[in-house]
């Protein structure tokens, strides 16, 4: 994959999560900012080749399931 669609996919992915969590409205502020942070810090992690898409990827479902998890308890 090359680099430029490498960062379309992960910034869709991103924006697909934040916008799913900032229309949740029964998760809690904390909650919320503790997703965003990890959500923050793979793309961040990924940038500085900390990691590799792959990784990423895993790392954007568990965040994903957690969001289900908290949107599911509400």
């Amino acid at each position: 994959m090359t680099r430029a669609v490498l960062e379309a996919s992960i910034i869709s992915t991103r924006l697909s999560l934040l916008a799913q969590l900032d229309s949740s409205a029964g998760v809690s502020f904390m909650n919320r900012a503790e997703l965003r942070l990890r959500i923050f810090g793979v793309v961040d992690a990924l940038d500085r080749g900390v990691i590799t898409a792959d990784k990423a990827r895993e790392l954007f479902a568990r965040v994903q399931d957690d969001i289900s998890t908290l949107i599911a308890a509400d």
